[in-house]
């Protein structure tokens, strides 16, 4: 289980990190909803965060990004808490942490690896706070009705409902393993049909996409 006591930041991503007053009032503006706050908050504590994984996983790069886009997912669906948060850091290491833990769990037969103090590089995206519009939510609901019936409702139940993957898996008679493999291949094609329309996005933002509206 990951044990760590605190998150380290990038060497590359440390002048960018807030000053206390400065992170509060992003806190606040996350807090009322504010997309583009989040976008800013995400954009500054991603690096970090993909910095913190790869210390004790030994995973693809891609198993790297999906944990950190479930760490911010996370974080989007609690954000009326963040206005009485007094240190974020503090906050994103129990999410980062748990999350890691909880994934773990899902793939029993992956060991936790301990590794250098690394940066792993990882795809760069452009900005998303432009990209919130009906025009991409009805994109990214028109491929999500493309997706088969039980991958679609495996999808809603975690991103509409909340439900942990243990429910989902009773829900839909899928093993947990069975679940995440759904989730991983739905939120992928999603974000694949928005690509084929010219949207460059993170899986992250295809969740918020589904969730907000």
């Amino acid at each position: 289980m990951p044990s760590d006591d605190h998150l380290h930041y990038s060497s590359k991503n440390a002048h960018n990190i807030l000053l206390p007053e400065e992170e509060c009032t992003l806190l606040e503006e996350v807090a009322q909803g504010s997309v583009q706050a989040y976008t800013r908050l995400y954009n500054l504590y991603l690096p970090t965060v993909h910095q913190y994984i790869a210390k004790f996983l030994n995973f693809h790069i891609p198993d790297i990004e999906e944990i950190a886009q479930d760490i911010f997912l996370k974080i989007w669906k609690r954000r009326e808490s963040l206005i009485a948060i007094r240190s974020f850091e503090k906050f994103l290491y129990v999410v980062s942490r748990n999350t890691l833990t909880d994934f773990y769990r899902v793939k029993k037969n992956l060991k936790l690896k301990q590794k250098d103090d690394e940066l792993i590089e990882l795809p760069n995206y452009p900005t998303d706070e432009k990209l919130i519009t009906d025009e991409y939510f009805a994109l990214a609901k028109e491929a999500l009705n493309l997706l088969p019936e039980k991958r679609r409702k495996v999808f809603e139940l975690r991103t509409q409902y909340d439900f942990s993957l243990e429910e989902i898996a009773q829900e839909t008679h899928l093993s947990v393993s069975g679940v995440h493999q759904n989730l991983q291949k739905a939120t992928s094609f999603v974000q694949a049909y928005l690509k084929k329309h010219g949207l460059e996005v993170t899986k992250l933002l295809v969740y918020i996409l589904l969730t907000i509206h």
